[in-house]
């Protein structure tokens, strides 16, 4: 009856290890999972920003343009203006 306690008790330790290292291999796996899922938003939100970076400078470009051509089309004016009132 001794011997089968002491078995008994051998197999619930082995069964508590056994039980104790698949924890061990889920945490570190559920670690893993987490530092991907970290390391995946990171590029996703750096993406996100890189993108809102470019329209934001396309924006300011298509707003820009504009100006600069009624710029040069000022400095013509001015130019032809200039010249002609400077014969007269």
């Amino acid at each position: 009856m001794n011997m089968e306690k002491i078995s008994k008790a051998s197999s619930l330790e082995a069964k508590k290890s056994v039980k104790g290292r698949d924890n061990t291999k889920f945490i570190k796996l559920q670690d893993k999972e987490i530092e991907e899922f970290m390391e995946d938003r990171v590029t996703l939100v750096q993406t996100h920003e890189y993108t809102i970076a470019a329209l934001r400078c396309k924006h300011w470009e298509q707003e820009v343009q504009p100006e600069r051509k009624v710029d040069l089309e000022l400095d013509k004016l001015m130019e032809k203006h200039s010249s002609s009132s400077g014969t007269m």
